[in-house]
């Protein structure tokens, strides 16, 4: 029985009525406790392998293949993880959450107020990451940085001319340099804090430094000679456990 506000007039409504009653008619009710299943398992039952599995299959099916990402093993995880999120335009910039139909009202940078909250913008047009590179370049030694995609960011270690530790460190500064103009961006978004280029080029520095002796196979760098990018081929190697 049908508690009808009114009586049905227009074809539309007769049409919605019988799609209605035809899916009710798919519904089985049981005396049983509901319960969540998951379909992206045969199994029905939620893992993080079987989403793994869900995305290489989905990977080999796609038409558009993406080049496996080169990850950094002495920066963060979660470094690694928004580099590859951000360089398939998966971070909640104005323009990707335009893409999901999500409004948002302001839509200018952050930093320079001039062209919109974008990957492209924020990490490669914008003035204030322009000046961040730059002094990148010079920390390191390098000529100027200037990247026309993201995908530049993340391949840039390829083409500097260097190999070894020196390759290793500049990978993981290139992704922390990404990493904290993405913080400051927010911070300038949502706590309205002003932007100072020294502040995230120092901060590059120091965490870098940290991670770099702390995390990777070069435990013997001093901070006068990383903060002159001088990086010797010299491991250090933990000696057996008592």
């Amino acid at each position: 029985m049908w508690a009808w506000a009114r009586h049905i007039e227009t074809e539309l409504e007769v049409n919605e009525l019988i799609e209605l009653c035809s899916r009710l008619l798919e519904i089985n009710l049981v005396d049983n406790m509901d319960s969540w299943e998951w379909i992206g398992a045969e199994n029905k039952v939620f893992s993080v392998g079987a989403v793994k599995n869900l995305l290489n299959k989905s990977g080999q099916q796609g038409g558009d293949q993406q080049t496996p990402f080169d990850e950094c093993k002495w920066i963060l995880n979660k470094i690694n993880i928004f580099m590859w999120r951000a360089a398939a335009n998966k971070i909640a910039t104005v323009e990707a959450l335009r893409i999901r139909h999500i409004e948002v009202q302001e839509d200018s940078c952050a930093f320079c107020n001039d062209g919109i909250d974008s990957v492209a913008h924020i990490f490669s047009s914008c003035y204030a990451a322009s000046v961040v590179w730059n002094q990148i370049s010079s920390w390191c030694k390098v000529q100027n940085l200037f990247f026309f995609g993201f995908e530049d960011i993340s391949m840039i270690h390829e083409f500097v001319g260097f190999s070894g530790a020196k390759k290793e460190a500049f990978k993981g500064i290139v992704r922390i340099a990404a990493w904290c103009l993405w913080k400051a961006r927010n911070k300038a978004r949502f706590e309205q804090k002003e932007i100072r280029i020294g502040e995230i080029v120092n901060k590059v520095k120091a965490l870098g430094f940290l991670w770099f002796k702390y995390r990777s196979r070069f435990g013997n760098i001093v901070w006068d000679d990383w903060c002159k990018f001088v990086i010797m081929q010299v491991r250090c190697f933990l000696g057996p456990s008592i």
